[in-house]
């Protein structure tokens, strides 16, 4: 009887497995490990907010599924975007995307947030458990801008001015730029591509 049970229990267990793998659905990429090589396949596509938490890899149609965390991966490649192992807390990387490439490189860190019963924020990586005292998870994004010499610098909604002001402090033409312009977060791609043009 035992016997049954078990076989029984490996057969739902294998259609489950199954039964994810066709829903995921897989494009064209590429991802680069920490040692340099590159792996050419089917990256999986999933929300902005699940491929800031792993990207998931095949080389091809038949290939069992490997799943790489950001503390595994330089960079990855899926379709016509890029997304990039950076520290986005002291003490968390994520893939962040890369919305504009030149002397100053613009990321965008997507997640979901949670607020637990007491009203305590919860953020997380990738889609964001339910649990049953709290409000559904609300997506949200962060900035970030890189120098070439390695700064790298969240910018956020609440002290935009002043994060823009610290970054480029140094640059009088774009400090001026920054003090005598309205700026709105959702602006800040078109305010970074303006500022490459030029430079």
């Amino acid at each position: 009887m035992h016997k049954y049970i078990l076989i029984i229990l490996l057969l739902l267990t294998n259609t489950a497995k199954s039964q994810t793998n066709i829903q995921r659905n897989f494009t064209q990429g590429y991802i680069v490990l920490l040692n340099g090589d590159t792996l050419k396949g089917n990256v999986a596509l999933f929300s902005e907010e699940e491929s800031s938490a792993h990207v998931d890899f095949k080389k091809n149609n038949y290939d069992t599924v490997s799943i790489f965390k950001p503390a595994e991966v330089k960079m990855y490649k899926r379709d016509n975007s890029f997304y990039f192992t950076k520290p986005v807390t002291d003490k968390k990387s994520a893939f962040v995307k890369i919305m504009e490439k030149g002397k100053v490189n613009l990321y965008k860190y997507s997640y979901e947030t949670a607020r637990a019963g007491s009203g305590e924020e919860i953020e997380r990586k990738g889609p964001v458990e339910i649990k049953q005292n709290n409000k559904p998870p609300e997506k949200s994004f962060d900035y970030y801008l890189e120098k070439t010499n390695g700064d790298f610098k969240k910018i956020s909604k609440i002290n935009l001015r002043g994060d823009l002001w610290n970054f480029f402090k140094g640059d009088d033409e774009q400090v001026k730029k920054i003090k005598s312009t309205k700026i709105e977060y959702d602006e800040l791609p078109a305010f970074i591509k303006d500022y490459n043009i030029a430079h």
